[in-house]
Formats: C-alpha cells, structure tokens, sequence
C-alpha cells in the first residue's frame, strides 16, 4: 500500500526524534505484552498512538512552521495512516522474531 507523502513525513520525524521515538518503544513493549497475552488488538493499537501523534505534529509544527498548525498541517487521518505505518514496522520486527522486552 502506498502511504501519503504527510504520514511518511510524520513517520520520518518520530523516528529521528529521541524523545518521541522512546515513546513509540514503550508502545512497543507494552504491545508486546498484550500480544504474549492473546489481548492484542492491532485496531485499539493504532488508537493508542493518538496522543503521540497529535504531539509530535505540535513538535515537527514548532520545528518547520508557525507552531500552531501541527493539527492542520498533520489531521486525524494522516495520523492513523502514521500509526498504521509504526504498527507496520513493530509487526514487522516480531515477525522476524525481534522484541523490545526481555519478556517477549
């Protein structure tokens, strides 16, 4: 599936910011937790990333803009598509047998 030229932005900038980035690996984890339950819900998943999305749009909108147009500049569903493209990557990894926790 070929992604919108904002989410690749959007994945792009989460992934080359620390703090963000660190974020998303605490998702991470606690995915990976939920999936070693048999709870995980790849839907709810993406819902989950809503919050660290709508930041990160603030972040890269104080970095290259205004400062107030994050949420103009990124809407809901470029976020969704952005969320879509970090579960991609995180399934990705566990399909190749790769964790972020120990427990996994």
């Amino acid at each position: 599936m070929a992604h919108s030229h904002e989410a690749q932005e959007l994945h792009l900038y989460v992934s080359n910011v620390v703090p963000l980035w660190q974020r998303v690996e605490a998702l991470a984890r606690l995915y990976e937790r939920k999936r070693a339950k048999g709870i995980y819900d790849h839907d709810k998943a993406i819902k989950g990333f809503g919050p660290l999305l709508l930041e990160a749009a603030h972040h890269y909108s104080r970095e290259h803009s205004t400062g107030r147009d994050g949420p103009a500049m990124f809407p809901p569903h470029v976020r969704r598509e952005t969320a879509a493209l970090l579960l991609e990557r995180i399934e990705d990894e566990w399909a190749a047998g790769n964790y972020w926790s120990i427990e996994a």
